[in-house]
């Protein structure tokens, strides 16, 4: 990769290439917390931010989960980000 690419070449959490600042695994990561937190919800009533905290610390939740997670909570990102593109 060349310097003269933009930075959204670039996975935000990882620094590998990717689109619109996620890498492959990192954007899957994303989509996977974005269709379960449906399943948690129903059955632990937990909030957005309460739903990827216990991701980030879950000893089941994969490697890209887990950092997908961590990087949604430190930029505040809520789950309309993660439906709409904007992630």
């Amino acid at each position: 990769m060349t310097s003269a690419q933009p930075k959204e070449n670039k996975c935000r959490i990882c620094g590998r290439e990717g689109t619109r600042g996620l890498c492959r695994y990192h954007r899957e990561g994303c989509r996977r917390i974005a269709k379960h937190y449906s399943v948690w919800k129903v059955r632990m009533p937990l909030t957005w931010k309460e739903y990827l905290k216990e991701l980030s610390g879950n000893e089941f939740a994969g490697r890209w989960v887990k950092e997908a997670a961590g990087f949604l909570l430190r930029e505040g990102l809520d789950l309309a980000a993660l439906e709409t593109g904007e992630v």
